[in-house]
């Protein structure tokens, strides 16, 4: 209204989250015990009753102001925030006009940071390729999701779970039920846990170097059937899963990633002693993921 400089109060208003105190104070107001809200948090509130004529004021002036022409784009996100038309403020803050602003860049950046300090759930596409001779396996499809830690951290653990849906794969030999079976499996699965190391971060890109250790399972289809299904007993190839590799994390929208992966496998499948085929324990793997 004076036509001064407001580019340091906006910024500092922002980064001490007043923002987040006038939303609460608007949406607050409506409710039918608001009196008694802003009793339980007076300070919080700034010592202004909710629904203060001070409230109808700024609403005013607000509108006012955004008939000016000579606003800058934080002025007019400002004003139409004071408005209290937080859609039309979220809406403005993806409009080309507005992008370069303070304000849509940091309220990016703190939703963010707010998402990187929650754990997360990624999903998995990817395929699996053994590396060898024994080619027991072919290129095979997978998926998976998992549990993340918080992203704020340098160090980024994951408990998953992934299946490998087993196309073009060749009989092999399983001891089970007192007899060595001739069997070709559907899938595979692994239960996992990997922990991460964040090596480059920026806005743009995190590269996190990854090792894994998990528990591989390769369904036989060969079981004993009782009276209760839920005790029937499954014979399946069991070892271990060691994988080590590089995950890239690119950040889309406002708090959402996607990845790509690249990882090397050791399963030693020749610990299970029923299995009576050589497999190859090498294998390598790539993924697309979806961090939300």
């Amino acid at each position: 209204m004076e036509n001064r400089d407001s580019r340091k109060s906006i910024e500092d208003y922002f980064r001490q989250g007043f923002q987040e105190v006038f939303r609460d104070r608007v949406e607050r107001s409506q409710e039918v015990d608001y009196g008694y809200v802003y009793t339980r948090n007076k300070g919080y509130f700034g010592y202004v009753p909710l629904n203060h004529p001070i409230d109808s004021i700024v609403l005013q002036k607000s509108e006012d102001l955004l008939k000016d022409s000579r606003l800058t784009p934080d002025e007019r996100l400002v004003c139409t925030m004071f408005t209290g038309d937080f859609k039309a403020f979220s809406e403005k803050m993806n409009q080309r006009e507005y992008s370069k602003g303070f304000i849509p860049g940091y309220v990016k950046q703190d939703t963010r940071e707010d998402a990187n300090g929650r754990a997360a759930i990624t999903l998995y596409s990817g395929i699996y390729r053994p590396i060898g001779t024994r080619r027991i396996f072919a290129t095979s499809p997978m998926i998976g999701v998992s549990l993340s830690s918080p992203l704020k951290n340098k160090l980024v653990g994951e408990m998953g779970i992934r299946f490998r849906f087993n196309f073009g794969d060749k009989d092999f030999d399983y001891y089970a039920k007192g007899a060595v079976n001739t069997v070709n499996s559907d899938m595979s699965f692994n239960l996992s846990l990997t922990l991460g190391y964040k090596l480059l971060e920026s806005k743009s890109i995190i590269v996190m170097p990854k090792v894994g250790i998990g528990l591989e399972i390769v369904d036989t289809g060969l079981y004993d059937r009782n009276d209760d299904p839920n005790q029937d007993e499954t014979y399946n190839v069991t070892t271990m899963n060691l994988s080590a590799g590089v995950t890239t994390l690119i950040p889309v929208m406002k708090n959402k990633y996607i990845g790509v992966g690249v990882n090397y496998h050791y399963c030693p499948y020749q610990w299970d002693h029923n299995l009576h085929t050589k497999f190859d324990t090498s294998a390598f793997s790539t993924e697309v993921s979806w961090r939300f």
